[in-house]
């Protein structure tokens, strides 16, 4: 993602994903859980986009 959460270092922690999201932590987590889990790219890039405003 954009942001830097799945780079190694990362970049940008959960916590502050979430919080530029405007959803909790868990919400984000079990989100990406699923979405990663499934292949479903589509998701991610979502939150990318959405992540930009």
């Amino acid at each position: 993602m954009e942001k830097g959460y799945y780079d190694t270092p990362r970049r940008c922690s959960l916590t502050e994903l979430a919080g530029e999201l405007d959803v909790s932590k868990s919400t984000l987590s079990v989100v990406l859980h699923r979405a990663k889990g499934n292949g479903d790219n589509g998701v991610l890039r979502r939150i990318r986009l959405t992540s930009r405003v």
